[in-house]
């Protein structure tokens, strides 16, 4: 298992110390920490990283991604007049939305309030040394005291009382490391190991309403300290019968002679339709597909291995339908299916006419450079050839030159027998 982190420890909320601790034990545990580093694309059977520090990127092979990123407000919040930058609403102590927060024109919006995920509150408890304040963390300790604010502040604006600021130091965070092992702040005072693992579980069961739901989540915890973990198969019935998935450039979706078992159609990019040439030997490409096109269908309706390799040429976005779905759309839709039969005869015809050609062009232009590095005499033959040719060309321009001479030598015998006939007439 490795773990990418952006930052230079795990647990950034927590003290230096128990981020640190928290690296050790994961690291005991196996588990490859990989520090100081942003995952760039994430696709299928892949992800990619890239370190903050040295700018190398690397891909890791990988078919299970765990993704624990934080929370993000949602994107309506974003297209509002008063969101900043990161997406979320600036809000002073008193929980008022403001514009140009932290600066000399910072101004009050009447009438709207924001408070948990989706706003920047100022923590008036932790002032920084250069004036500021920090943000209160979207935790639902904070979230929830900030609700009781921020009634009792809308309360008083009806009546024309005054409004209470939102103060609250936290009463500690806690985080479960792993089994029996956990990290927690509390009250100034940091735990770790067993005592941390057993206190973040007490605090979230007495959280539980009710008491038969106490009952039960604490004999399953109990079982669970002298047994092993119960895996039980749940049937779980899939919502979506059409997926997306990402591949970064240069990624093979598929290889020629693979087990065929999905269809795609592209939503972004553009991806090259491969031929395995011979080990050592560039693939040739067959065609280049781009937005709308779609491929991976010839091995599903022929019931064949991929009779061609898929790879990106760009950055890809596609939508990817499994066999079994594409089966049953095809054999219950038959314009869907007669559509398709047509479109990979096409293929076929087009990819039968590129292979020709090139071969073609590849046997004009290469066959005699072939034949003269692998046959020695041929080469000497052909050298024999050039020379008999550069003796004739010699030949040809003695030739010349004899046939000027010649005409000049008449020229002259002429001149002479006109002036003979002139001293004779004379």
């Amino acid at each position: 298992m490795i773990l990418i982190h952006s930052r230079d420890r795990i647990l950034q909320e927590l003290d230096e110390s128990l981020g640190y601790f928290a690296q050790k034990k994961l690291s005991q545990r196996g588990i490859e920490m990989v520090m100081n580093s942003r995952v760039q694309d994430a696709s299928s059977n892949s992800v990619r990283y890239k370190s903050k520090i040295t700018g190398e990127v690397t891909s890791i092979p990988t078919s299970l991604i765990i993704c624990t990123i934080g929370n993000a407000p949602h994107p309506v919040i974003g297209q509002l007049d008063v969101a900043n930058k990161a997406g979320r609403i600036d809000a002073n102590e008193c929980l008022q939305v403001v514009t140009d927060k932290d600066t000399d024109d910072e101004k009050v919006v009447p009438g709207l309030w924001a408070l948990g995920d989706a706003a920047f509150v100022r923590d008036v408890t932790k002032k920084k040394e250069d004036g500021s304040y920090n943000i209160c963390p979207p935790t639902a300790q904070y979230a929830i005291r900030q609700g009781t604010i921020a009634g009792k502040n809308i309360y008083a604006v009806i009546r024309d009382d005054p409004i209470r600021a939102f103060k609250f130091a936290g009463l500690g965070q806690m985080a479960v490391i792993g089994h029996l092992t956990g990290v927690a702040q509390v009250m100034g005072f940091n735990f770790s190991g067993f005592p941390a693992f057993f206190l973040w579980r007490l605090v979230y069961w007495m959280k539980l309403p009710g008491l038969l739901p106490k009952l039960r989540v604490a004999l399953d915890w109990c079982i669970d300290l002298f047994f092993p973990t119960d895996i039980t198969q749940m049937r779980v019935f899939r919502t979506e019968k059409v997926d997306r998935s990402h591949y970064h450039k240069g990624a093979w979706i598929f290889h020629e002679g693979e087990i065929g078992d999905s269809f795609y159609v592209i939503e972004k990019g553009e991806v090259d339709i491969t031929k395995d040439q011979g080990e050592g030997k560039e693939p040739l490409v067959l065609a280049t597909l781009k937005e709308g096109d779609s491929f991976g269908e010839i091995a599903l309706l022929k019931k064949v291995a991929r009779t061609a390799g898929a790879r990106c040429k760009t950055p890809v976005d596609c939508l990817t339908m499994s066999r079994t779905d594409f089966q049953a759309l095809s054999s219950t839709f038959k314009k869907f299916r007669d559509d398709l039969t047509k479109h990979v005869e096409k293929i076929g015809e087009q990819n039968k006419m590129r292979m020709t050609k090139q071969m073609t062009d590849r046997m004009s232009t290469g066959k005699l450079k072939e034949i003269l590095e692998d046959d020695p005499e041929a080469k000497e033959a052909d050298g024999d050839d050039n020379g008999a040719e550069k003796k004739t060309d010699k030949a040809k321009s003695s030739d010349q030159t004899g046939d000027k001479s010649a005409s000049k030598a008449d020229s002259k015998e002429k001149e002479n027998q006109s002036e003979d006939k002139e001293v004779k007439s004379s």
